[in-house]
């Protein structure tokens, strides 16, 4: 019998609970399936969008729905929005006291941070369950250099409360320590997974360029996922300002809560002469049906960030053997090296990603760019699959 087969048995009748408000949805649901073929029985809690994933829990017996959160409709009255937030923290609330679950595995929050911080790990302590963390950032606020004295409060509060907490990166685990003084022993590093369900073997190049109305000839730079100042779009436009006419850029997401003016400024660059008619601005929520449209028709993913700790983009562009240009900072360039899945450059330098941008055109990645796709996603399989990172927080779990 194998490791995996021996970790699969030993987790047969262990029962966890995987929590989150509704997340990113790809890490979540790839976890549940890593779990679940470690062996362990899995209650993930949501809202309606667990729906989307019916298939996957109708796949393993051992995956249990739990809805906690309902509908999220955001064209729905005040009163209303109260009510059904109220319903969610009393569901949460009876939850931990109904489920035979020993060990609950929190994700995202529900509504209100520094609350959640402390009421969340507290109930379920309170319920006799064990508490896993996974700390996606350290200190979200940090990265808009907002972080006041209450949110670190609650922060400290909430690892204080986990029993072990997972962390992405080598860096995020020195500034968990050095930030809230959390020993060594409590924390694990387990990268991300690929978003496997996203990839789409049939789908062609030329067809997804079509759905997105995009041409065949150019090459493509790709920037996804919500936009926001520290994200660096403008830094991006004014690269990209300078990279030949056979060349254009499609950003994709949609827009931060207070993000209005700074969207508004990259309109007012959109529509500079220098980059009218060689900008797609696809403002809006990107469903997952339709994530494969856009990292097919790419040629190169495109993380100009100013500030983050790692990003699950980047994964996503590895998922699909996309060559990634980043910036330099985090733990990004972790997972980039320069020639060979892509390149990292200096951080709000505009200059530098132009160059960047510039040594992807000349580069074998971009003129034997379907071989090398090959060849990064199949490295991408092979060292960020969710079945080893299933199995590696299983055994967390089983530590506890």
């Amino acid at each position: 019998m194998n490791t995996g087969s021996r970790e699969a048995w030993d987790n047969q009748g262990v029962k966890i609970i995987l929590f989150s408000s509704g997340g990113v949805d790809h890490y979540q649901m790839g976890l549940l399936e890593g779990l679940l073929k470690a062996g362990l029985t899995v209650e993930v809690v949501g809202n309606d969008r667990l729906d989307d994933y019916r298939d996957l829990f109708a796949r393993y017996p051992r995956a249990i729905a739990v809805n906690l959160r309902g509908g999220f409709r955001p064209d729905v009255s005040i009163p209303q929005k109260i009510m059904r937030l109220l319903r969610s923290y009393g569901r949460v609330l009876r939850y931990p006291f109904q489920t035979d679950a020993t060990v609950v595995h929190l994700q995202w929050l529900i509504r209100f941070p520094k609350f959640d911080r402390i009421f969340l790990p507290l109930v379920f302590r309170l319920a006799g369950k064990k508490v896993v963390v996974t700390a996606h950032e350290i200190d979200p606020e940090a990265r808009h250099n907002r972080s006041g004295p209450i949110n670190r409060l609650s922060l400290r509060i909430y690892y204080a409360l986990a029993q072990k907490i997972i962390v992405h990166t080598g860096l995020m685990q020195a500034q968990l320590m050095q930030w809230f003084a959390v020993g060594g022993e409590k924390i694990h590093v387990l990268g991300m997974g690929l978003n496997e369900p996203l990839f789409n073997p049939d789908l062609t190049r030329g067809e997804a360029r079509d759905r997105l109305g995009l041409g065949q000839e150019k090459k493509i730079f790709l920037f996804f996922g919500m936009i926001t100042w520290f994200k660096g779009v403008d830094i991006l436009l004014e690269a990209f300002a300078g990279v030949g006419q056979d060349c254009h850029l499609v950003i994709a997401g949609r827009s931060a809560t207070g993000a209005d003016a700074y969207v508004a400024q990259l309109q007012r660059q959109i529509d500079t002469v220098a980059l009218q008619n060689r900008v797609s601005l696809h403002l809006r929520f990107i469903p997952d049906a339709q994530i494969s449209f856009y990292f097919t028709a790419a040629d190169c993913l495109v993380l100009p960030y100013r500030n983050l700790y790692q990003s699950a983009v980047l994964f996503m562009g590895l998922t699909f053997g996309l060559p990634v240009i980043t910036t330099d900072v985090g733990a990004l360039k972790e997972w980039v090296e320069d020639g060979v899945n892509g390149w990292v450059c200096r951080a709000g330098d505009s200059g530098d990603l132009a160059e960047k941008l510039c040594l992807f055109l000349q580069s074998d990645l971009c003129e034997h760019s379907q071989r090398h796709r090959l060849r990064i996603r199949q490295q991408a399989r092979e060292s960020y699959s969710w079945e080893a990172i299933g199995a590696q927080t299983s055994a967390i779990y089983r530590e506890m």
